[in-house]
Formats: structure tokens, C-alpha cells, sequence
């Protein structure tokens, strides 16, 4: 008998008793075989390589996740990656890297958490995330969670979450990328990163530069939308865009444990142009910010515990010296508010029997300071009293994963308490505390192997930001009256997945019903051409419903499509506002995309091509429904082209809004009077700022692996 097969058969049977000096050696053995047996160490695993954060089992969650690709941030911004997910919008101020924010399922861009490795980017001021202010470069994966989201991310979760995740090397030795593009109005990339591995350790680094002109053409109706003769297509000005920024990570064992240290830091400068009718020539903005994490993690089998601590440091400028973003009557302005924020979170994951348990206890301290001074001119004065104002937060948060039926079944009831305490005015002398509970509960329920029901209702509050409460910059004034919002939220989706294995046909389909109760909802709203303010709508009902495709074909083709149904209801006591839409809500929502390429994307050569479309139907800026944005349809396309290796030279050649869609007709009314009037708009998005026409951009990136 093969030695092999002898040790094999030994180890069935059993632990070998010890064999005493005078007996014999088993049948078959000799006393040599027995005693290399005998000397035989048990080595206890080694802890694995450190690795960035893992992804949670989505549960009963809608969670989408997406990569940048290979192209990473050329040509791309994260506003356009994440409007290709079903529920999801991106309201922009026009342009490539223009202001954005974020709305799920028909939510304000406060009510939806954005992180960044774990570190939540929401602050007290703003509240809402400005999503030009996230890069790509360097970001593995986005994890996107529609509707509910995990109790350890935070109560203001109300439409969802979105985590992005950086990359570090996934493998020993070293890489590194670099690409240049460029494209219309004046833009130019550039970006490199350089990373490095071993079995113990992880690093990466990153940098990116990019500048725009924006100087596009646009439809402008010069303020009379009812007179369409004194229309004309002007060029958009101060619209120019300057970014400088970078990233780093460090990441790996120390003993048994699993620390890693993230930094980011990014310089912004841009122009902020106005709306359409009325440019503004000379307001600006600038913002400089730095974030520091440091997380550990002890490596204890089937439980992940980490401790996380950062510290993020904010400056933002503003300058109107003309007055032309300002309320009328209002004098020019200036203003430089600096916000810190220092927090701390622990989480634990573990895993008992086939149930898991996740527990996030978080602490978080925000101050902002206004250091505002006067603008030039005899009558300018700063927007900000100098005041400062800070928000503590301590949150508790416990989500337990029961599961039940041999696996078929899970319940996920889950609870987020906060405290929250607020202190502002001269000397801090007026404070507001509130304590704010949110259970939720989810279930998930697989039908067979490739259908899945998964339902979630919660229960959510949210209190005004300091933006909201304060105000205001340019054209958005903020509102000291506002009360905190808060409401109920619920969904029922089946998803159904035939075919999962990779690089073979796949058919993926998704629908999902939603339905959100709200009460004070705080939104902004245009009360003027020139302003637009934060406003308690009373009640409001939003629901609807979305629809997922994703297919992959023989012949290397795949087609996904995202569609949402979104119907709205104002429920404001005040009858001009009763039964109407809400601002800037769009009834209709669909993006589609068809791809193809030559070979799977590890093969030595590739030729891929995407072609992309987008609606949005028609919505409203101001909640009487009298000033409505016309309905959009832009299609794009684009060609990746890679030689011949997946590491070395590739071409992107892109074309966006390639029927250079820059007019639409839409319908006004005069408060109800029977004179209905249909004119040409600018295509627009968020407040009315329009979106440029056809724009090329090409961009070579070229990759490099040291051999293994």
C-alpha cells in the first residue's frame, strides 16, 4: 500500500494510540513511517492578510453594488455611476463635476447617508454630501442600499445609504496605473496610483487632477419663459472647475491584529455660474478638506470586531462680490466656515450557529465655525454671524440575523437610538437636545433556489441641518423655523436570478414597491427666480415602484435596465400647495445600458462597447407646481479598447448626449387660470441649471503589475 493511502486510512480510524518501546508497529507501517506520525504538529491558522472592509450579506436589504472599472474616475463622476441604479437620482447643478447630491427613491439628498471606508461624510451643517467632492480614483466597490440600511450606519438613513470602499493592492508585489484625458469645454485629467503588497501588509496611493472651463452652449429664456421671442443660446460663464487631491492606505498585521490608517485630502475650486436666466459672473466657491481614519481589528475566528476613529477637517469659502446669487436687497457677500468633525465607532460582527449579530456603538462630536469676513464694498456685510455651533451624537445600534428553516428564512429586527445635542448662538448659549429611537424589521424569504421576497418597514427621524436651520449661501436661504422631520418607510421586492455562475448567460430581475409616510418633510423649494429655501411641507406621501433587468448573453452582450415609477403627494395644509407634486421629483425614471466586448475581461485582448440611455420625465421647482422642468432624454456611448494585455495600454473614447439635446417644450399655467401655454426650456436639472450639450472625452490609461 501507497504511504499516502496509509495515512489516509489512519486518520479515518482515528488518533493512533502511543506505541510502547517492545510492541510492534501497526500491520503494514514501520517503526519509521509510526514515528514521523507521531512528530506531526498541529499549527494553528495563521491570521489572513489584511483586507479592506467586507462586504455585509445583503439580508433583507436592496443592495446594489458597483465598480468604476478599469477607467476608474476618466471621464466619470460618482453622480453619473450611481444614476444607472434603479431609485436612484443625482441632482446636479450642470456639468461635468458640477454639485450634486443624491436622492433614493424620491429622498432629499440629506436624508441618504454617504461613507467613505466606514467614516460617515453627512455633517451637521450641510447635511447633504456633495457628490463631486468623492473621486473615484482609488475606490474598489459601492455598496448602495435602497430604502433600509444597516442599523450601524445611522437614523438619517431615510431614503438609504451609500458606502464607498478604497482599494488596496489584492495581491503580492507591486502595480501601478496612470491616465490622461481630455474632452470638451475644456477638460483635462490627469491621475496615477502606485500600489504595493506582500502576505502581510497592503498599501496603495493615489492622486488626481482635474480642470474644466464648463463653457457650454445652453438654451436661455432670459427670465420671461412666456415670451419665447427674446429667447437666445448663450454660453455658460464661470462655470470652470479646478481639483487637486489624493489618497492613501496603509494596511496590516500587528500581532493578532488587523490595523489599517486611510487618508484623504482634496483642494476644490470652482465657479458658481446661476441659474440659466440669471448667470452670476463672479460668485465662487472654494473647499480644502482632509479626513484621517485609523480602524483595528482583532483577528478572532467567525467574530470581526473593529474599532474605528477618525477625524475629518473642512473649510468652505464663498464670495458673491456682486451680489448677484443674494436675495434682493440683500448686500454682497463673503463668507469661510470651517467644520471638524472627531468620531468613534465600535462594531462587532459575529456568527452564532448559522444566525448572526451585528452591534455599532457611536460617538460623534461636530463644530462649525462662521469666519466670515465683509465683502469689498460700502454696504457688503458676511452671510454668517461668526457664531459657532456644534451637534453631539451617541448612537446606539443592534441588528440581530435570525435565520430560520433550514436557511430559507430570515428575520432581521433591528433598533438605532440617538442622542443628539445641538448648542448654538453667541457663546453656545441656546441648546436643543432630542433623543430619537428608530426600529426597523426585515425579512427575507427564498422560494426556491432562484427566487427571493424581501420586505422592510422602519421608523426614521430626522432633525434639521445647520445649513437647513441657518442658511445661506447663493441661492439657497436657509429657514430658522424648520421642525424635525420624521415618518414611516416600507418595501416588498422579489428578486429572481437564473444563471449565477461567471462569464455564462445570466438573467437577473428585481421588482420592488415602496411607500414613505412623512410628516414636516424638509425640503428646498424655488420661492423666487433668485432663491430657493429650506421649507417644513407638513405631510407627504411618496411612493412607488422599481423595476431591475440585468442579462448577460452568449457572444460577450449584456443589457441592464433600471426603471422607477415615483407618485407624489404634497399633503401641506396650505390649499395652494395641497395635492400637488413635490419639487424636483420626476414621475418617471429609466436608464438603460447595451454592452458588448470581444473576450472576458482577464483575456490578453479587448474591444468593449457601451451604449447608455437616460429619461427623466417632467417635475417641478417650486411646490405649487407652476415652474415646471421639461422632460429629458440623453443617450451616450463609448468604445475600451486594450491592445493586447490586461496590464499595459488602454483607450477610452467617449460621446455623451449624443443627439446634443439642449431644448424640450413644456407647459405653463397662471395658478390655475385657463391660459395654458406651451414654450421652449432648457434642459436642466436641479433648480434649473441647464446640462450641456454633445461633449466628446478620450482618455489613455496605462496599467503596469510586476511580474510574479
Amino acid at each position: 500500500m501507497r504511504p499516502a493511502a496509509r495515512l489516509l486510512l489512519l486518520l479515518l480510524a482515528g488518533p493512533l494510540p502511543r506505541a510502547h518501546a517492545d510492541s510492534a508497529p501497526p500491520s503494514g507501517l514501520s517503526a519509521a513511517e509510526l514515528a514521523a506520525l507521531e512528530t506531526v504538529e498541529v499549527v494553528a491558522p495563521a491570521p489572513p492578510a489584511p483586507e479592506p472592509e467586507p462586504a455585509r450579506p445583503p439580508g433583507s436589504n436592496h443592495l446594489t453594488s458597483l465598480s468604476p472599472g478599469p477607467r476608474g474616475g476618466a471621464g466619470q463622476d460618482l453622480a453619473r455611476l450611481l444614476g444607472e441604479v434603479a431609485g436612484v437620482r443625482a441632482e446636479s447643478l450642470g456639468g461635468l463635476d458640477s454639485y450634486a447630491t443624491l436622492s433614493l427613491r424620491g429622498s432629499s439628498g440629506s436624508q441618504v447617508l454617504v461613507l467613505l471606508d466606514g467614516v460617515p461624510l453627512n455633517d451637521a451643517l450641510t447635511g447633504a454630501v456633495d457628490l463631486s467632492s468623492l473621486p473615484l480614483e482609488g475606490i474598489e466597490r459601492i455598496d448602495v442600499y435602497r430604502g433600509g440600511a444597516p442599523a450601524a450606519f445611522g437614523g438619517q438613513a431615510v431614503g438609504g445609504a451609500v458606502e464607498l470602499v478604497s482599494r488596496t493592492a489584492d495581491h503580492p508585489g507591486r502595480s501601478a496605473s496612470i491616465e490622461l484625458g481630455g474632452g470638451s469645454f475644456g477638460t483635462l485629467d490627469l491621475a496615477g496610483s502606485l500600489s504595493s503588497g506582500t502576505w502581510g501588509s497592503r498599501s496603495k496611493a493615489a492622486f488626481w487632477l482635474r480642470r474644466s472651463a464648463g463653457d457650454f452652449a445652453y438654451h436661455d429664456d432670459r427670465g420671461t419663459p412666456r415670451e419665447p421671442a427674446d429667447d437666445r443660446v448663450a454660453t455658460r460663464q464661470n462655470n470652470d472647475l479646478q481639483r487637486l487631491g489624493g489618497l492613501a492606505r496603509l494596511a496590516g498585521r500587528l500581532g493578532g491584529w488587523e490595523v489599517a490608517a486611510f487618508a484623504h485630502g482634496e483642494h476644490l475650486a470652482r465657479g458658481l455660474p446661476g441659474t440659466g436666466s440669471h448667470p452670476a459672473q463672479e460668485a465662487r466657491q472654494a473647499r480644502d478638506q482632509g479626513l484621517l481614519e485609523v480602524l483595528a481589528s482583532p483577528w478572532i475566528p467567525g467574530q470581526r470586531l473593529t474599532l474605528r476613529t477618525w477625524s475629518r477637517l473642512q473649510r468652505d469659502y464663498f464670495t458673491d462680490p456682486a451680489g448677484e446669487l443674494q436675495r434682493p436687497g440683500v448686500a454682497p457677500s463673503t463668507s469661510d466656515d470651517l467644520t471638524w468633525t472627531l468620531g468613534t465607532r465600535l462594531l462587532s460582527r459575529l456568527t452564532f450557529s448559522a444566525h448572526r449579530f451585528e452591534g455599532a456603538a457611536e460617538l460623534r462630536r461636530e463644530a462649525t465655525w462662521g469666519r466670515g469676513p465683509a465683502a469689498s464694498g460700502p454696504t457688503a456685510q458676511p452671510t454668517d454671524d461668526g457664531a459657532t455651533r456644534s451637534r453631539g451624537t451617541a448612537a446606539l445600534g443592534l441588528e440581530p440575523t435570525l435565520v430560520l428553516a433550514g436557511g430559507q428564512v430570515e428575520l432581521t429586527p433591528a433598533l438605532r437610538l440617538e442622542g443628539i445635542a445641538d448648542a448654538f448662538g453667541e457663546e453656545a448659549s441656546q441648546q436643543a437636545s432630542r433623543l430619537l429611537l428608530s426600529p426597523r424589521g426585515g425579512l427575507l424569504l427564498r422560494l426556491g433556489a432562484p427566487l427571493e421576497l424581501r420586505a422592510n418597514v422602519g421608523r426614521y427621524h430626522r432633525v434639521p441641518t445647520f445649513y437647513e436651520l441657518f442658511g445661506g449661501k447663493g441661492t439657497l436661504w436657509g429657514n430658522p423655523a424648520l421642525q424635525p422631520e420624521e415618518g414611516t418607510t416600507a418595501d416588498l421586492g422579489l428578486r429572481l436570478q437564473l444563471g449565477a455562475r461567471p462569464q455564462r448567460e445570466q438573467l437577473t430581475l428585481e421588482a420592488v414597491v415602496f411607500q414613505r409616510w412623512v410628516s414636516s418633510l424638509i425640503t428646498w423649494m424655488q420661492t423666487s427666480q433668485e432663491q430657493i429655501q429650506a421649507a417644513n411641507l407638513g405631510e407627504a406621501r411618496v411612493r412607488g415602484l422599481e423595476l431591475s433587468l440585468h442579462g448577460r448573453a452568449r457572444g460577450g452582450f449584456t443589457l441592464d435596465v433600471g426603471y422607477t415609477l415615483l407618485d407624489d403627494e404634497n399633503r401641506s395644509p396650505r390649499p395652494e400647495h395641497a395635492g400637488k407634486r413635490l419639487p424636483l421629483r420626476w414621475r418617471h425614471d429609466v436608464d438603460a445600458s447595451l454592452g458588448w466586448q470581444s473576450a472576458p475581461a482577464a483575456a490578453s485582448s479587448l474591444i468593449a462597447l457601451k451604449s447608455r440611455l437616460a429619461y427623466a420625465s417632467q417635475s417641478f421647482l417650486d411646490p405649487a407646481n407652476l415652474h415646471p422642468l421639461p422632460p429629458r432624454l440623453l443617450l451616450g456611448a463609448e468604445l475600451w479598447l486594450r491592445p493586447w494585455r490586461e496590464r499595459g495600454p488602454a483607450l477610452l473614447l467617449e460621446v455623451s448626449n449624443l443627439l446634443d439635446a439642449r431644448v424640450a417644450e413644456v407647459e405653463l399655467t397662471r395658478g390655475g387660470l385657463l391660459d395654458p401655454a406651451t414654450v421652449p426650456a432648457a434642459i436642466a436639472d436641479f433648480a434649473g441649471y441647464p446640462l450641456p450639450g454633445r461633449a466628446g472625452y478620450a482618455a489613455l490609461i496605462w496599467s503596469w503589475e510586476e511580474p510574479r
